[in-house]
């Protein structure tokens, strides 16, 4: 069976695929591609493209988030968000407001892309939000950042 991808997932899948063939496996295994395969695959599995609603969502990916009970666009723009924010931050670039020049579609303040990160991890499972959020050092970073940029206070890993 074949999941009926629009052209933008079967490049993702081939990207995937032949990244995986790297290996030196031919054909690659499934899981190998799945590994591969972008966060961006996955959230566009959400989205209203033609076709992902019966195929992908009603389907099976709204089981994947059983504490959400809202409009799949609301879910689906809050994972563009997060993925956006992954992003920025994996290739060390501005995430607040003053990027807004260089990514007018997409900014949020700081503290909203936290919030989003556990509302979003909410919907996979609540008390998984919770244990992870003794361990979060987000808060004290935000709060200590304009020392961190003045460099009055040292980074910390």
């Amino acid at each position: 069976m074949s999941a009926p991808l629009n052209r933008n997932g079967l490049r993702l899948v081939d990207a995937a695929r032949e990244k995986a063939e790297k290996t030196g496996t031919t054909p690659a295994p499934v899981g190998g591609i799945v590994a591969e395969l972008t966060f961006g695959f996955w959230v566009s599995l959400v989205s209203s493209a033609p076709g992902y609603d019966r195929a992908f969502w009603v389907a099976a990916t709204n089981r994947a988030f059983p504490h959400y009970s809202g409009p799949r666009k609301d879910l689906h723009r809050s994972l563009l968000a997060l993925s956006w924010l992954r992003n920025r931050v994996m290739h060390h670039e501005p995430v607040d407001h003053r990027c807004r020049p260089r990514c007018p579609r997409w900014h949020l303040d700081p503290a909203e892309g936290h919030r989003t990160i556990y509302r979003v991890l909410g919907y996979l499972s609540p008390e998984l939000a919770k244990e992870m959020q003794v361990m979060d050092r987000f808060p004290s970073v935000l709060a200590h950042r304009g020392d961190a940029l003045r460099g009055t206070r040292p980074p910390q890993f």
